[in-house]
């Protein structure tokens, strides 16, 4: 027994070292900074853009764009009638921050329904022949989806309420087509097209299964988990998932929304584009047959990729909140995510802003420790059976 009480400072300093060795190799390697590229990854940074730029929309300038590099600034009021009283504003500089602020808001020809979508696009406007095209030679769209790299949207944002009342969200709008035969100023996508939607912030006011009068007919499909990187913790989170004209029964794009289960107001979050269309697809397969296949989407392209926030006025038909885009890029040819993906960035100049969506954080961090702990388990374990070993040969001295 005294041989035995011997071993015990040695076994618990050998527990100690070889858990924090080993558990910081096998649990800190998903906390590390983005990883070295490899040849073909690359980054596609639009904000900070690198310039500045700045517009103002209202009711008698509702949708001209503004290039600034890669990208394009547009107020997108694209329901909104002259009658309207108000303006929203963006501005490029170090971020990108933009202000809604109506004090009066009325419908344009579509009536009841989201009045406009400030955001920043990227790509090949379908909407007027596609003539508007805002390009960098790392990700050339219009891109067949067949043969389109892997691309990680990842942005770092936050939404203010304002006077609280106003609907809205916070969401990519992705344009997926058949062909590229828009080729007058009057065209649009139509029956047969995908819109993609992915909102990962959005007030109870506004939600995808009657936020729009056309979208009032859109059903809940279910829901599903998808690998997204909040906060710089890759998990696997819930989206709910919705389709309007799925079976393509009216005259307009059908719509597939993928809508994060627990809205993030403050934070930076990661999405697999990849991953968002394959469930897209899956989805319209699955629940449209006859509709929509996946051979036939694969020969689909995509258009026009655009961040940013649809909005509808609150019951006094006034509209004012402002949200602010701190980092936003396309990372380009890297891994799929998943789970153990590590803690992607846009690069130096990145601003990662963290909020109270504390969760996967914490269940990352008592992974670490139950890694921790069964490490040094391993090692008492090897160092017993080693110590039994000795205590067989007679001539040796513990």
């Amino acid at each position: 027994m005294q041989r035995v009480r011997k071993w015990v400072p040695l076994m618990v300093a050998v527990f100690l070292s070889l858990s924090l060795i080993i558990g910081t190799f096998v649990g800190l390697g998903t906390f590390a900074a983005s990883p070295k590229n490899a040849p073909n990854e690359s980054v596609l940074n639009l904000i900070p853009s690198g310039s500045s730029g700045s517009g103002t929309w209202n009711s008698n300038n509702t949708q001209s764009a503004i290039h600034v590099d890669h990208i394009a600034l547009n107020g997108d009021l694209w329901d909104m009638d002259s009658a309207s009283i108000g303006y929203v504003t963006m501005s490029d500089e170090t971020s990108l921050s933009t202000n809604v602020n109506f004090t009066n808001v009325s419908y344009g020809e579509y009536g009841d329904q989201v009045v406009g979508y400030p955001n920043v696009g990227y790509g090949f406007s379908a909407f007027g022949g596609g003539s508007s095209v805002w390009n960098d030679p790392s990700l050339n769209l219009p891109a067949k989806l067949s043969n389109l790299s892997n691309v990680i949207l990842l942005s770092s944002y936050e939404t203010n309420p304002g006077n609280g009342e106003t609907p809205y969200d916070f969401a990519y709008d992705i344009w997926i087509t058949q062909n590229l035969s828009y080729g007058t100023s009057t065209s649009a996508p139509s029956t047969g097209d995908l819109e993609l939607m992915v909102w990962t912030d959005y007030t109870s006011g506004l939600a995808p299964h009657c936020v729009l009068s056309l979208f009032c007919t859109a059903r809940e499909e279910g829901s599903t988990q998808l690998p997204t990187e909040i906060n710089g913790v890759s998990s696997n989170q819930t989206w709910n998932v919705w389709v309007s004209n799925g079976d393509e029964s009216a005259s307009h794009p059908t719509t597939v929304f993928i809508v994060l289960n627990n809205p993030l107001a403050v934070g930076t979050v990661g999405v697999d584009l990849n991953n968002m269309i394959e469930d897209a697809d899956h989805t319209l397969s699955t629940n449209f047959v006859g509709h929509w296949n996946t051979s036939s989407l694969q020969d689909y392209w995509l258009d026009y990729i655009s961040l940013g926030s649809e909005f509808q006025p609150d019951f006094a038909n006034t509209a004012q909140y402002s949200w602010n885009l701190l980092g936003y890029c396309f990372l380009l040819n890297y891994p799929a995510l998943t789970t153990q993906s590590p803690n992607y960035s846009c690069g130096a100049n990145f601003i990662q802003i963290a909020s109270d969506h504390s969760s996967s954080a914490t269940t990352h961090y008592s992974n670490y420790f139950v890694e921790i702990i069964a490490a040094g388990a391993i090692a008492v374990l090897c160092l017993s059976a080693f110590m039994i070993k000795r205590r067989k040969d007679p001539t040796r001295d513990f």
